[in-house]
């Protein structure tokens, strides 16, 4: 089988129902502690100080002899730093519900008690008593057998720290690679940290073989969604500091500006006529104006130049409610064009401009980027190279998203105008811009190979400094893969690391205003040309282990049952070597374990909660060779101790009633195949929400309406053919306590059984 065709294979259109007709719901409430779950035949053997540490051999994990996958979750904020008593509950919760690792992570964004800085002191300063619970919840953690990841810096704001001016970059993400003072706090902070003895298991933390695997940061490149605008957008002594470092590079390689001069010249360009008709000619401009939002467009001479004023009436924080667009051009694939013009706006604000289609899809053409005008005028060039052939192509000046009104002069779209080292740059001055607004291909490969190898050399740095200077033998990753470039800052690392979401929440008008949000109601089933598996698979690296340390389909997505299945089908198939479910829970409180409260959190989640109990089985002690048939509406993953199956449920083994979309897994608890096992659990329900959640029209957001308990599956109502004679069925409750007999009928080699929301459970267990 073809496993790359299986796991990308087109599914045909329209096939899913949306959002299934609610049947049968049913309160489940899977409680704080598990005491003796169904599924669990033995508790998990401590980590102690004296065990072995997990190490990198050829692509996998070990720990001495045996092969070790982490399955996982992450905790967030707070709840990395449970109280004393709340400790060994959360640890024996996770452990029974097969985490093997948990994710320590956003240790370093808040104030104790959300994080580990101590009040008022601008993260300068760590708490005793926030790392004193640390030491507590690592310790219970390894008690139960679960080790941690954890992360070195993910949310501190450096700047804050230092008493410097903002970076424009949120959590002191991009500066960490670059600005030495920066480097040096993450430094201080590793040792603090790594350095530290726990004061309950006597251990230095990078000794301790409970700390498994570290993170250098999250989610953080030059190459990171939106990383160049970032770069463009750099005040200082930020841009001064890259700028600094870019022309000793440059130095460093080309001896001085004669030979950078000749090596950037190469493919120059002359600019072409221009494209465009005037601003004034109206045929061709055209104006948009979206959602109430207002402008009016007039010449006018302003600041002491012919212009075309655009007057803000009314406006909103998206910036293409309101746009110019000029339309009727013909683009080239291949060919570079560059966009000139000169502008000033009333007050400080950006503009955005990009080239793209003038019809559906309205795929973008290689720009969209935006500018920063200020209340003089500013003469721009920004050059880009036509990434597909279009007769019906638009420039599109878009000009919402703030007040201040817009003052344009002379906009130009020429093909053309590719320039190498300008007559005013040179290395010897430190001169080079990092950007100039059209550029030869020579001069834009250099600056990606600077920020490869400025990224490369600080990850490589960081995490000689955790293995040499603070002699931690735990695996050290730098952050997730960024495209190809990204993951060339990473080949130094122990393993690679991957981070995906589906569906992830989006704010049309300003970031996590949680009153207004949207979420994509589409089944990851019924999409996978669109999958994150196949965009997953590209970040892998030959010869090194590979992890997810980050996945959701969040909350309250209608198929986000079919997650965890997914998720375990995938890495089982393809063998990956940790996964993590983002994230168990943002605040250490076990109250309001009765009610979804978050995109994210799966701690009261039973969609999710449900099927991580079928994890060991299926991934983590085991990774059988497994076949994925993803076809049409449905997914179906078999090996021989299990079974997985996602959209709609018609088997010979499994056969689903209602709901139409459904999630299940089935696995072997003794580790026999299904046909000679004696111990089976399965695990299936539809929707999962709370009671009387507000939803919209759509169904694509409740806004702040999120209901209240209990929270509530949709159960299933179909049939389950078990292989052979002699089989009884229990429903398990929210506990995993064995209670109601599952009705069913025997045949001459199989028994059937009656799957009913009577049940009111999301797991059944079987055994003969």
């Amino acid at each position: 089988m073809n496993l790359n065709r299986v796991w990308s294979g087109a599914l045909a259109a329209g096939v899913l129902c949306a959002a299934a007709q609610a049947q049968d719901w049913v309160p489940f409430i899977i409680p704080a502690q598990l005491p003796a779950p169904a599924w669990q035949t033995q508790p998990p053997a401590p980590i102690t100080t004296n065990s072995p540490r997990i190490e990198v051999r050829g692509t996998h994990f070990y720990r001495g002899s045996a092969r070790v996958r982490f399955f996982g979750v992450n905790c967030s904020f707070g709840a990395n730093l449970p109280a004393a008593a709340e400790a060994p509950v959360i640890a024996a919760r996770l452990a029974a519900l097969g985490i093997n690792n948990v994710r320590l992570h956003h240790m370093d964004t808040g104030d104790f008690p959300g994080g580990l800085w101590r009040a008022r002191a601008d993260q300068r300063e760590l708490d005793e008593a926030a790392l004193r619970r640390l030491d507590g919840f690592i310790d219970a953690l390894a008690k139960q057998g679960i080790t941690v990841d954890l992360n070195l810096h993910v949310g501190r704001d450096f700047a804050r720290a230092l008493g410097m001016p903002p970076p424009g970059t949120e959590m002191g993400k991009i500066v960490s690679l670059f600005v030495p003072e920066f480097i040096q706090l993450q430094k201080d902070f590793a040792r603090t940290l790594l350095d530290r003895v726990s004061t309950v298991r006597g251990v230095r933390y990078a000794a301790d073989p409970a700390v498994a695997l570290v993170e250098i940061t999250n989610e953080d490149s030059f190459f990171m969604w939106n990383g160049d605008e970032k770069l463009r957008a750099f005040g200082e002594p930020y841009a001064g500091e890259l700028r600094r470092q870019w022309n000793a590079w440059l130095l460093q390689k080309y001896s001085g500006a004669e030979k950078l001069r000749a090596a950037w010249s190469v493919g120059g360009e002359p600019l072409g006529a221009s494209l465009l008709q005037p601003l004034a000619a109206s045929g061709a401009w055209l104006q948009e104006q979206h959602a109430g939002c207002r402008m009016t467009v007039a010449p006018e001479q302003h600041a002491g130049r012919a212009a075309l004023a655009v007057k803000i009436g009314q406006h909103d924080e998206t910036e293409w409610h309101l746009q110019l667009n000029h339309t009727g051009l013909r683009m080239e694939q291949g060919r570079y064009y560059t966009i000139r013009f000169t502008a000033c706006a009333t007050q400080p604000r950006k503009l955005y401009l990009g080239v793209g289609q003038h019809h559906e899809p309205w795929s973008n053409l290689g720009v969209y980027q935006n500018v920063k005008l200020t209340t003089g005028w500013q003469e721009f060039s920004i050059g880009f190279e036509a990434t597909a052939s279009d007769a019906n192509a638009r420039l599109t000046l878009a000009i919402g998203g703030s007040a201040g009104d817009v003052f344009l002069s002379g906009v130009e779209l020429r093909p053309g105008g590719r320039e190498g080292l300008r007559a005013d740059e040179t290395p010897e001055r430190g001169s080079v811009a990092l950007f100039a607004g059209a550029e030869t291909a020579a001069r834009s490969a250099d600056r990606t190979a600077f920020l490869v190898a400025t990224e490369k050399k600080f990850f490589d740095g960081m995490r000689d400094f955790v293995r040499h200077d603070l002699k931690c033998a735990a695996p050290v990753t730098g952050t997730i893969v960024f495209g190809a470039h990204g993951k060339a800052a990473q080949l130094g690392m122990d393993f690679i690391d991957s981070h995906a979401y589906w569906q992830h929440p989006s704010f049309p008008h300003r970031d996590w205003d949680m009153n207004d949000w949207l979420i994509g109601q589409k089944a990851l089933t019924a999409n996978p040309e669109h999958s994150t598996f196949k965009a997953m698979d590209g970040d892998r690296v030959p010869g090194k282990p590979f992890t997810v340390t980050e996945y959701n389909h969040p909350a309250p997505n209608d198929f986000q049952a079919e997650c965890v299945p997914l998720l375990l089908a995938w890495a089982a198939q393809r063998d990956v070597d940790g996964i993590w479910l983002y994230t168990y829970a943002h605040a250490a409180e076990s109250k309001g374990m009765d009610t979804l409260n978050s995109f994210f959190d799966v701690r009261e989640n039973p969609a999710k909660l449900g099927f991580m109990a079928l994890a060991p089985a299926i991934y983590r002690d085991t990774c059988a060779p497994a076949n994925v048939d993803w076809t049409k509406d449905r997914c179906v993953a078999r090996a021989a101790g299990w079974r997985i199956w996602t959209g709609k449920i018609s088997s010979d083994e499994l056969r689903v009633q209602s709901p139409a979309f459904a999630a299940a897994a089935l696995t072997a608890l003794d580790g026999q195949p299904l046909e000679k096992s004696k111990r089976v659990l399965l695990a299936t329900c539809g929707r999962c929400e709370n009671t009387d959640m507000g939803f919209s029209a759509d169904r694509r957001t409740v806004g702040m309406r999120w209901g209240h308990a209990p929270v509530r599956i949709e159960a299933v109502r179909g049939m389950l053919k078990m292989p052979g004679a002699g089989w009884r069925g229990q429903a398990l409750d929210a506990a995993g306590n064995p209670g109601k007999e599952v009705a069913a009928r025997t045949t001459a080699d199989a028994t059937e059984f009656t799957l009913a929301p009577e049940s009111a459970t999301l797991w059944y267990l079987f055994t003969r």
